[in-house]
């Protein structure tokens, strides 16, 4: 091939070097070790965003239930008729807590459930 003086490469090298240059490409791209380290780089990506997400919500669980304010109540003397009709200490002091549960359900019914 008779090179020309004044041009750096012919336009037939130039497009030899470009076709070389694709089929290199393909082959990278196509090679089974650039697939499987593209598709383990995207196994961490996903395993990571699941740990965040997991996080998170299990955050965001305990924060619910440590901000959920609770009713402790013992157990409430009761008088002897009303205890054999079946309402013991517990049974009285449960009822009075769901109670107060529906009197804070009633009045803040507008409100969010998180306050």
């Amino acid at each position: 091939m008779r090179k020309l003086p004044n041009m750096k490469r012919s336009c037939f090298e130039q497009r030899s070097v470009r076709e070389s240059d694709c089929s290199e490409v393909v082959n990278k791209t196509l090679s089974s070790s650039y697939l499987a380290e593209k598709a383990l780089l995207f196994r961490k990506l996903i395993m990571e965003v699941g740990l965040v997400l997991l996080a998170l919500f299990t955050l965001g669980l305990f924060g619910k239930q440590v901000l959920q304010p609770e009713i402790i109540l013992d157990p409430i003397g009761v008088p002897e008729d009303i205890a054999r009709r079946g309402y013991t200490e517990i049974i009285v002091a449960e009822q009075l807590v769901d109670a107060a549960f529906n009197i804070r359900f009633d009045t803040c019914s507008d409100r969010p459930s998180f306050l």
